[in-house]
């Protein structure tokens, strides 16, 4: 079975997630990393490079 991923900026809370390895008879995902606003994103493969968020800013309400 192919791997699913996906990566979701919540600006709101100043987080970047990347969910991966979805159970789909629970509909949830068995991994999810986070990273902080201005932390670097490093996505393993098949994404394989870097995100920098230093510049990132969450949204106002």
């Amino acid at each position: 079975m192919e791997e699913s991923r996906d990566v979701s900026a919540v600006a709101h809370a100043a987080q970047a997630l990347f969910f991966s390895n979805p159970d789909r008879s629970s509909g949830t995902y068995q991994h999810l990393r986070s990273w902080e606003f201005g932390e670097t994103i490093s996505l393993p493969d098949p994404f394989g490079f870097t995100v920098k968020t230093d510049k990132w800013e969450p949204w106002d309400d």
